[in-house]
């Protein structure tokens, strides 16, 4: 994903907010600064696809983001991503794809950001009603379709099992030397 900020300065900020938060692309172009709270590190959501407003955290990668941004905003502006004339700006997905090809990311679609979110907060431990209330699904079944298993995901699991195997026959064997005591 760096190489996207690197070719593309503007959309460098959006896909931070993309992977690191989970929101959709209406609603990271949408935002206001208004629905932006620093001191309780939260974006309100009100305009959502589901029709309900929700609250969603920031870390502190999205929060310097959205500072730097706040801090080259256009004078009156009350979008966090307008074009020159301080109105907000409208996702243009040729240029996506254009931007995507150039840093080498095939096949890319802007949606496949909040599945990488998704993924990254299931493998940092988040659990699966959380992860449904950040991104705004209705059930954690549709929650589970955005999270994929990964090959740290999965080494982490087989190591688990490998320990509680292994505590298994560390009791086995103490019980029987027990027994046979």
């Amino acid at each position: 994903m760096n190489a996207i900020a690197t070719l593309h300065p503007y959309l460098g900020p959006i896909v931070t907010l993309a992977i690191y938060t989970g929101m959709r692309r209406g609603e990271i172009y949408e935002r206001a600064w208004g629905r932006v709270d620093f001191s309780r590190e939260t974006i309100t959501l009100l305009k959502t696809k589901s029709g309900r407003s929700r609250e969603i955290p920031m870390n502190s990668l999205v929060k310097q983001t959205l500072r730097q941004l706040e801090q080259g905003r256009l004078k009156g502006s009350e979008f966090v991503f307008t074009d020159e004339d301080g109105k907000p700006r409208t996702p243009r997905s040729r240029h996506w794809y254009q931007v995507c090809r150039a840093a080498g990311l095939v096949n890319l679609n802007f949606h496949d950001l909040r599945h990488t979110a998704a993924t990254r907060m299931a493998e940092g431990g988040t659990d699966a009603f959380t992860i449904a209330d950040i991104l705004g699904h209705a059930s954690i079944q549709m929650s589970a379709r955005y999270t994929h298993a990964t090959d740290q995901g999965r080494r982490r699991a087989r190591a688990a099992i490998l320990t509680e195997r292994e505590k298994d026959c560390h009791k086995i064997v103490t019980m029987e030397r027990k027994q046979a005591g």
